[in-house]
């Protein structure tokens, strides 16, 4: 059976991997690491810390808040959450609404359930 890997909500670390993507795992060591297939079909090893590992194919599409930086002057109010999502496919949808229960994906046209990424 195969075990796949996700990046769990963190500060962005130089892995080049995407956040709400999942990856397949390859390996995983006693030492606490572990070996995903990241793009171009690259193993990556990541300190399991870092990641959240199901033993099943992934099949919700995974709700990730856009990070971005907004400069606000003094007296501007904060600019509200945004939210993408990116199917078990890895495929990305923009502006997924923060109580969205299922998205669809216009890429795999099918509708997953929803859920949001794990916390690191």
């Amino acid at each position: 059976m195969a075990e796949w890997a996700q990046l769990r909500a963190a500060p962005t670390t130089r892995t080049h991997l995407e956040r709400g993507v999942w990856y397949q795992v390859r390996t995983q060591a006693t030492d606490g690491l572990i070996g995903v297939v990241g793009p171009n079909a690259v193993e990556l090893d990541l300190d399991s810390n870092l990641v959240r590992v199901i033993d099943r194919e992934p099949d919700m599409v995974t709700r990730v808040q856009e990070v971005e930086f907004h400069a606000v002057r003094p007296g501007e109010p904060s600019p509200g959450l945004s939210y993408y999502g990116v199917c078990p496919r890895g495929h990305w949808i923009q502006d997924l609404p923060a109580t969205a229960r299922e998205a669809r994906c216009g890429q795999c046209n099918r509708v997953y359930r929803v859920e949001d990424e794990e916390p690191g």
